[in-house]
């Protein structure tokens, strides 16, 4: 997949666009996300099964029911399925699913409801000695991104340091950053940055995987390229 910068030259070529000053890349990547975005919905109506678009998550069991989703969800009530474990078994890993209920009916029904981003197991669930929950829902694809800078010093807790030519507008879209490779790949995502002084970043993060080398991409979940292959003809219509 072509990374984002790449794809945002395309894009002004195609549409005679190529004055940074007029449009800046940031608002290219802000209409990319929202055609991603777009293109996710009609994903997620039409083929609600689509394993580009599922994640699996496994809870150990909680007295109190309550178990949070990730921040990668794709909608607070984007569940397939709940499953509980309640002891060893050879058939799907001893996984039985769980109905949605009405939280209204969570005194007297076994069952899962959803309250904000917390799923809450109710009812006679303390009966079953359930071990484990697992949950398989929607998630929300990483922002598509562009890599901002390069990564020259990395003071663990402390700062970023970033090599000379970084793009100067890095300190103006968001408060969190990930970090990839020079591939793409993810190293750190949803680090908090405090402050951007002169290509220095600084955090509190533990950055643990950073390595000088590495790129910074803007967001707390991003990626250097779309999770879904998008083309510049197909953006420039979703524009």
């Amino acid at each position: 997949m072509r990374r984002t910068e790449f794809l945002i030259t395309e894009v002004r070529k195609s549409t005679d666009t190529t004055d940074t000053a007029v449009i800046k890349d940031a608002e290219f990547i802000y209409y990319f996300n929202y055609a991603q975005k777009l293109i996710q919905n009609i994903i997620v109506k039409n083929n609600v099964k689509n394993d580009l678009l599922l994640f699996e998550e496994t809870y150990d069991a909680t007295a109190s029911g309550q178990y949070t989703l990730p921040t990668n969800s794709f909608a607070k009530n984007s569940i397939m399925i709940v499953e509980a474990k309640t002891g060893v078994d050879t058939v799907n890993d001893g996984y039985r699913p769980v109905d949605r209920i009405d939280p209204s009916e969570a005194s007297i029904r076994f069952g899962y409801y959803l309250l904000d981003n917390v799923l809450y197991l109710s009812g006679m669930n303390t009966n079953y000695n359930i071990l484990s929950l697992r949950v398989r829902a929607f998630k929300r694809l990483p922002k598509m991104d562009k890599r901002w800078g390069r990564i020259q010093t990395v003071n663990a807790g402390v700062s970023i340091v970033l090599e000379p030519g970084y793009d100067s507008d890095i300190n103006t879209i968001d408060d969190y950053i990930t970090v990839v490779d020079k591939y793409g790949a993810q190293k750190r995502a949803n680090v908090y940055i405090d402050s951007f002084s002169s290509g220095t970043l600084a955090t509190t993060d533990a950055l643990t995987g950073v390595t000088a080398g590495d790129y910074v991409c803007l967001g707390a979940n991003s990626f250097k390229s779309s999770s879904i292959v998008l083309t510049a003809n197909s953006l420039t219509s979703a524009i």
